[in-house]
C-alpha cells in the first residue's frame, strides 16, 4: 500500500482511522517515514489527526469543509484512548430530536479523565467523566453514516440536571426536558431506577423541576430532603425561598421557552 493513497485506500476497506504503527506496517516503511507521509495527507486535507499517533481518513465530500464532524471520528478516537464513551447532555438530546439549543461541540461521557479535544480541522469534543459510564444503559443512533453510542433519554435527563453548567443553565435544561419527553418519551420507571446512581441533591432538584413543570413528581419522593437545603442553582446566590418539600433553596428563576 502506498502511503500517498492511504486515506482513500482505508476508506475503501470500510476503515476510518489508522495508527502510525499500522500505517508503517502496511506500507513496509519506518514509523518516522510513515509519520511524515501521513502529515502530508493532513496538509492536503485528506486526513486529520485528532490525537497524536491517530490518523482519520476524511471522505472526499468533506475535504473542503471547514471542520470534520466529531461524529465521524469519536468512535476510533475513544478506542485509541481506551475510553468507554457515550454521547450525552445537549448532544445526546439533539440525537433524539430535542435540539432547542444546538451544541457547537460534541459532548460525551467517558469513564476516566481524558485530554479535551480542542477545535481544529474537526468539531470540538468535550469529555465529561461519569465513573459509572460502563454500567449505564445506552442506545445506538446513526448520524451522517456513523453509528454512535448515545445515552438513553432518562440518563440524559439526570446528567443534564447534574451538570446544568454544561447544558445552557437550568432554564435550558427545563426546555430540553420538555422537548425530550415529547420527542422520545421519558420512561418514568427507568428514570427512577437510574436516579439511584446519582446524588440525592440531583434527584431532589429534578423532583423540584418536575413539580415546577407540572409533571408527575411523586416519582422522586424517595429523595428525602437532608438536614441542610441544597441550592437549586449551585453556582448562584445562597439566598432564596426554601421549598420544604424538596429541601431546595430556590435561588434562581427557571424560564423554559
Amino acid at each position: 500500500m502506498k502511503l500517498r493513497d492511504i486515506s482513500d485506500a482505508i476508506l475503501s476497506l470500510g476503515v476510518r482511522a489508522i495508527t502510525t504503527w499500522e500505517a508503517a506496517h502496511l506500507a513496509g516503511v519506518s514509523v518516522v517515514a510513515a509519520r511524515q507521509a501521513l502529515g502530508r495527507q493532513v496538509r492536503s486535507g485528506s486526513m486529520i489527526s485528532p490525537s497524536r499517533g491517530l490518523w482519520v481518513a476524511v471522505p472526499p465530500q468533506w475535504r473542503r469543509w471547514e471542520r470534520v464532524p466529531a461524529s465521524w471520528f469519536i468512535e476510533p478516537l475513544c478506542r485509541f484512548r481506551n475510553l468507554s464513551y457515550y454521547v450525552s447532555l445537549l448532544s445526546g438530546a439533539e440525537l433524539y430530536g430535542a435540539s432547542h439549543q444546538k451544541p457547537q461541540v460534541l459532548q460525551v461521557m467517558v469513564d476516566k479523565q481524558s485530554r479535551q479535544l480542542c477545535e481544529g480541522k474537526w468539531q470540538r469534543v468535550e469529555f465529561h467523566v461519569n465513573s459509572q459510564s460502563r454500567n449505564m444503559p445506552i442506545a445506538e443512533r446513526v448520524v451522517s453514516g456513523s453509528t454512535l453510542r448515545c445515552a438513553v433519554p432518562e440518563l440524559i435527563v439526570l446528567e443534564l440536571m447534574t451538570w446544568p453548567q454544561y447544558s445552557g443553565g437550568l432554564s435550558n435544561v427545563a426546555t430540553v426536558l420538555i422537548e425530550l419527553d415529547e420527542e422520545a418519551g421519558i420512561d418514568r420507571d427507568q428514570l427512577v431506577t437510574l436516579s439511584s446512581h446519582f446524588p440525592n441533591s440531583t434527584v431532589r432538584r429534578l423532583g423540584w423541576l418536575f413539580d415546577f413543570l407540572g409533571l408527575e413528581s411523586s416519582l422522586f419522593k424517595h429523595a428525602k430532603p437532608g438536614a441542610k437545603p441544597v441550592l437549586l442553582d449551585f453556582a448562584g446566590s445562597k439566598e432564596g425561598p426554601i421549598d420544604k418539600n424538596w429541601g431546595i433553596v430556590v435561588n434562581t428563576k427557571v424560564e423554559p421557552d
